[in-house]
């Protein structure tokens, strides 16, 4: 409930209002601290990774590199047909990759396939 007891709509966490309210009363001081903190405990790290389906003639994921950090909650958003669900499988070892890397928790996942299920958990949708 808002303020006044006002149903809020289900999207006002992602709205500016809820944003501001909550970034006014940090510093950003302790906004840099924290940061700095979860960028020196990478979980997931992704390397210039290809997915190629020679079957069709296709390459879904094109070299795309980013970092997942303890602590953080990371969103991954496409249309249909972006290649989410094939990365997905990619990190889950479901899908080999074409070319990159993929290290989970300091394991390289091409090498260490045994050790994915101990490491990373998958529920779609």
């Amino acid at each position: 409930l808002g303020e006044y007891g006002i149903g809020l709509t289900w999207k006002y966490p992602f709205s500016l209002n809820y944003w501001k309210s909550i970034l006014l009363n940090k510093s950003f001081e302790s906004l840099s601290e924290q940061t700095e903190y979860n960028q020196s405990k990478i979980i997931v790290q992704v390397e210039s990774l290809t997915k190629y389906f020679p079957q069709t003639n296709r390459t879904i994921i094109n070299n795309i590199t980013f970092n997942l950090y303890q602590n953080q909650i990371a969103a991954l958003l496409g249309h249909n047909g972006a290649g989410k669900t094939t990365l997905m499988n990619m990190l889950c070892g479901f899908y080999e990759q074409t070319d990159g890397t993929i290290q989970i928790c300091n394991y390289e996942t091409r090498s260490h396939i045994d050790y994915l299920p101990q490491l990373i958990s998958y529920c779609p949708q």
